[in-house]
């Protein structure tokens, strides 16, 4: 039996299944059908469904142009980092918090 053949007989299995409102091994046993062949198909037959419906998108990846130069000071177990650019009265500013002298 073709692949497509089996698929549709096994959807057909799966529906009658689904219809009967029966648990799983007593509707396998009460039609000769094999409840591990049972759940492997409705499994299978789910996975190419959801394969068939996942619609694909582009993700265009950022590109780095530059990085931000930096410089640290560190004193004892303090570190901080000022970024190109950062006003000397604010650093000064911080300094004053900290207790540092500059």
């Amino acid at each position: 039996m073709a692949d497509l053949e089996k698929a549709k007989l096994w959807s057909r299995h799966i529906l009658a299944y689904q219809n009967s409102g029966i648990p799983a091994p007593e509707w396998c046993k009460n039609n000769n059908v094999i409840l591990g062949r049972l759940r492997y198909w409705i499994s299978k037959l789910n996975v190419d469904k959801n394969f068939q419906q996942t619609e694909w998108i582009s993700l265009n990846k950022p590109r780095i142009t530059a990085l931000i130069p930096l410089i640290k000071i560190k004193t004892g177990d303090l570190s901080i980092e000022i970024p190109d650019g950062f006003q000397a009265e604010t650093l000064n500013s911080i300094f004053k918090v900290l207790g540092i002298h500059a």
